[in-house]
């Protein structure tokens, strides 16, 4: 999240209580505290980008994509904006322009290694598992605990065992 917030430290109960309500499952809930800190609360990047969460755990893809295209214009080292909007596009059956967000994404996001992750996943959906391979080594070698949700995650299959790798 933006250190650059426009909310006060420490942050106020609405946002505490939706970052609650969030990692409960609780979307709904949280999207109505967040509603409670009005026009700051909509400017603010860790505002907007926990509304996002809240969008795609609540599965509101095309809200999720809105709300965070303009996040990613005016927060581009926010890491989660590009990879959040970038799932939603996905989830949105828009695995192609999921791709070609993450590719125009800041220089900092690409450090990340989810970036890398959800490139992988993104590029063997595309049918491109030479560079989907090359992605997922990147993101192993920098995060190898993701390792372990590589070998559930249904976007990956095609690409087989990663147990050589």
């Amino acid at each position: 999240m933006d250190e650059e917030s426009e909310l006060p430290e420490p942050r106020p109960r609405a946002f505490v209580a939706a970052c609650g309500y969030l990692e409960l499952g609780l979307a709904d809930l949280a999207l109505e505290e967040l509603e409670e800190l009005g026009e700051m609360g909509r400017r603010d990047a860790a505002v907007r980008e926990l509304r996002v969460a809240a969008r795609i755990q609540l599965k509101q893809w095309e809200e999720a994509i809105e709300e965070g295209h303009a996040l990613c214009r005016d927060e581009p080292e926010c890491a989660a904006a590009w990879l959040h909007t970038a799932f939603a596009l996905h989830e949105a059956g828009r695995t192609r322009d999921a791709c070609a967000l993450l590719l125009s994404a800041h220089d900092v996001v690409r450090r990340d290694p989810l970036y890398h992750y959800n490139m992988a996943c993104y590029l063997a959906v595309l049918g491109d598992p030479q560079n989907a391979e090359v992605s997922l080594r990147v993101a192993f070698a920098a995060r190898p605990s993701l390792r372990r949700y590589a070998k559930g995650d249904p976007d990956l299959k095609s690409l087989g065992s990663f147990e050589d790798w």
